[in-house]
């Protein structure tokens, strides 16, 4: 993950990010987002959550939330995107809640790549199944660093570290 997220450097050889066309994107331009296995939340409302101080338009912002699968929650709620949430423990919300929260905070940087370390840890079987087919509907590259098999993934590509090697595991 360290090396993923450039805050450490390979010993031999070198790590590319390419694009669908397997053609490397040139240096800075990748946009790199990182979704944490506890996504911290602030004593603020959802949307502040959202956002963390940056500005995009309503029609980004009701983008984000659809792509997230977060729209009909927050919809749902009587101050909707202004309910503050209520500790930085975020006992108001569900644990696929606040992951999604994560995701929507990534897809507000414009990301080219979101990077996630274990996402459906915390999470029960429908929560988890829930999160994952949100997770193959976003408009960008997901990485998922996990240690529990994720379910439908079939048009998904699957890599193991096998002896310090990344290696292609067969679809199923």
């Amino acid at each position: 993950m360290k090396l993923l997220l450039g805050f450490q450097q390979p010993n031999k050889g070198s790590l590319h990010y390419l694009d669908d066309s397997r053609t490397p994107f040139a240096p800075g331009e990748v946009k790199l987002s990182y979704v944490p296995q506890q996504v911290r939340l602030f004593s603020l409302t959802i949307r502040e959550n959202i956002l963390l101080g940056r500005s995009i338009t309503s029609q980004q912002y009701e983008k984000v939330l659809k792509q997230t699968d977060l729209w009909d929650f927050i919809e749902s709620l009587p101050k909707k995107d202004e309910t503050k949430i209520l500790s930085s423990n975020a006992g108001n919300l569900s644990s696929g809640q606040i992951q999604k929260i994560g995701v929507a905070r990534a897809l507000v940087q414009n990301t080219s790549f979101i990077l996630f370390d274990e996402p459906t840890a915390n999470l029960d079987d429908q929560s988890a199944n829930d999160f994952e087919r949100t997770i193959k509907e976003l408009p960008v590259a997901a990485i998922m660093i996990t240690h529990r098999a994720m379910q439908n993934t079939s048009e998904m590509r699957h890599y193991e570290i096998e002896d310090g090697t990344i290696k292609l595991k067969q679809s199923r």
